[in-house]
Parts: structure tokens; sequence; C-alpha cells
């Protein structure tokens, strides 16, 4: 699994628990994530990161970006107030 360019949060209210690698069954490579600074299951066990063929790749922008680049453009064409309040609210969360 190659997991990239994600920002992680605390799940379940426990810093630590913002990745649960228990159902993962083989090799975890991580990349350009951010995670809270107690996580301790954030760690590479993939030798190296694997090759994405040219038919999956997809555009990617890292953690530290995601606030201006992709959060402003998630959700609905219309947002209604409570929607666009959400989405303000992640994009200042995450350094937008």
């Amino acid at each position: 699994m190659h997991v990239t360019n994600n920002w992680y949060e605390p799940f379940g209210g426990s810093p630590e628990t913002a990745v649960d690698g228990s159902f993962v069954k083989g090799h975890v490579d991580f990349e350009g994530n951010v995670f809270p600074d107690e996580e301790t299951e954030d760690v590479d066990t993939a030798v190296l990161p694997p090759s994405i063929p040219a038919w999956a790749q997809v555009t990617t922008y890292s953690a530290s970006e995601l606030g201006d680049a992709v959060v402003p453009y998630a959700g609905t064409h219309y947002k209604t107030p409570e929607e666009q309040a959400l989405l303000d609210e992640i994009s200042l969360a995450i350094g937008g």
C-alpha cells in the first residue's frame, strides 16, 4: 500500500490513533503525510515505494498544500452556509 500526501487527525480523541495499521496485510509506504506528533503507527514497512502504472496515476499535492489547493473545491458546486463554514474550518486546520 502506498499512502501519500494525506493529513491525519486523531480518531477517537487520542492523538496516537490517527492511523490504525491493524487492517494492513502486507507492506506500507508512507510518503509526504502529516501526522499528529504522538502517532506511532506511521512507520514504513515497504522496502521501496511501489511503482504506479501510468493509467493509475493521479494529480497529487503535498499535505501542506491541501488547505489551499483541494479543500476549496471539495463538496457540491452550490454549498450551503454550513458546508462552507465546515470547509473553511478544515482548510484553516490544515494550513490553508
